[in-house]
């Protein structure tokens, strides 16, 4: 296994559906519990539908 350093911001969102995840993202992860859709991607990436959000910034 080879580790790499990915210099970019990664949000954790909870969503409400899975409708607008962009899966031809080259980094995503989703996490479900029968209570919650999680998903950690790429900032740029984040949908517009997602309830909540933590290590979201904006950079300028």
């Amino acid at each position: 296994m080879e580790l790499k350093i990915i210099n970019q911001f990664f949000p954790v969102c909870k969503l409400k559906d899975l409708s607008q995840v962009d899966w031809a993202s080259p980094f995503c992860f989703l996490g479900k519990t029968d209570e919650e859709l999680s998903l950690v991607c790429e900032t740029e990436c984040v949908p517009s539908n997602t309830v909540d959000r933590e290590g979201y910034t904006v950079i300028q």
